[in-house]
């Protein structure tokens, strides 16, 4: 069977539906994407198997991820998380030529500390307690952009929102951040890594 296009339907099957109902939506989306997919994929990653890992990885994101406004929605989600996902698979390659930030490391000892798994995973994580006071969105934003490294444009299509959103979001979470005693008292580190959002 041929299919066109995704009706408005399907979309509200998949994210209201019954589970027989959701499963049903979920493959009319999976046949109609998966092909120009793994060509967006291969053409990423120059690896028709790595590709399919990725496609199926981001089909099985859009599952649990539900809730859709209509087809475009889909289909952005798709090709954001499977972009991203390439990119993150082609940085773990090549980890001496990954160049997330364009900082200079060596500048700063405290600042050596954020290139090390561990020390970022910490910071991460303690940032995070901080967050607990703020919005859903918030936190949302904040791990899409600074921990999963989509744009403000990628954000706001994947939480539904403006990229100018995100974007004020941002400054607010970053004001939030400067402006918190725990965070003020902690290392430098903390201080140094919120100068680069």
């Amino acid at each position: 069977m041929l299919i066109m296009e995704i009706s408005e339907h399907i979309i509200k099957q998949l994210s209201t539906g019954s589970e027989d109902s959701r499963a049903a939506a979920f493959r009319v989306i999976f046949k109609f994407h998966f092909k120009s997919l793994l060509r967006f994929a291969i053409h990423l990653t120059q690896s028709p198997q790595t590709a399919e890992e990725i496609v199926q990885d981001a089909f099985l994101k859009t599952w649990q991820h539900r809730v859709f406004n209509d087809a475009n929605h889909v289909k952005a989600y798709l090709y954001l998380t499977t972009r991203h996902m390439a990119i993150n698979y082609l940085r773990r390659q090549k980890p001496n030529e990954k160049k997330a930030l364009s900082v200079d490391f060596s500048a700063s000892p405290d600042l050596t500390l954020l290139a090390q798994p561990d020390h970022a995973k910490g910071l991460i994580a303690e940032i995070d307690q901080e967050l607990a006071h703020l919005s859903p969105a918030h936190q949302n934003i904040f791990h899409l952009t600074c921990v999963e490294g989509y744009n403000s444009k990628e954000t706001g299509i994947l939480l539904n929102m403006g990229a100018g959103t995100v974007r004020n979001k941002m400054v607010e979470i970053k004001r939030f951040l400067r402006g918190s005693k725990r965070i003020l008292g902690a290392s430098q580190i903390i201080l140094s890594f919120l100068s680069f959002l």
